[in-house]
């Protein structure tokens, strides 16, 4: 595997293994990185905490479109994440899955999580990840952030899912 380092400081300030890019230039930016063979490679996510989400949903989806999934999200905390971003064939098999097997962790501030349109403090989020997990095993979290939500807060609400033993992540980044 082949790390290739993507970092975003903002919409017009995105580089991507050491060459500058903008939104508008990130396709053909990150193809002339890869140069084929996209499932051997990782995209090592790097942002600033302030960076607007709608930036990274736009930066994954180019992702998505090119077929580079493996994904390994960066923060400033002390170890990143590794998730792979779903396939076009596997994001049509979602909306197939019962609403009951999803639950919605919805992001709408610093402190503000919505659990199936709950509210709940962000520091109790691991915590009733757990207990949703044992009434039943088989739920999918899908992390449904604001777009002008920032990543620091969506690294924080991932870690705290992953940490409440949630195996099966879903970054909603267009909403059912």
């Amino acid at each position: 595997m082949t790390k290739i380092d993507v970092s975003i400081t903002g919409p017009e300030k995105i580089v991507v293994a050491g060459s500058p890019a903008t939104l508008a230039t990130f396709g053909d930016a990150i193809e002339n990185a890869v140069g084929g063979a996209p499932d051997r490679h990782v995209i090592n996510l790097i942002c600033d905490n302030d960076v607007p989400m709608g930036v990274v949903f736009d930066v994954q989806r180019e992702l998505q479109n090119r077929d580079l999934l493996k994904i390994s999200y960066n923060s400033d905390l002390p170890q990143a994440m590794p998730l792979v971003l779903p396939s076009k064939e596997l994001e049509e098999k979602v909306k197939s899955i019962p609403d009951e097997d999803i639950v919605i962790v919805g992001v709408r501030g610093k402190d503000t999580v919505l659990l199936n349109s709950t509210e709940i403090s962000a520091n109790n989020l691991s915590d009733e990840v757990k207990n949703s997990l044992r009434k039943n095993d088989h739920l999918i979290f899908a992390i449904d952030m604001d777009r002008d939500a920032t990543y620091g807060d969506f690294v924080k609400v991932l870690h705290a899912v992953k940490e409440g033993d949630a195996t099966r992540i879903l970054i909603n980044n267009h909403p059912r």
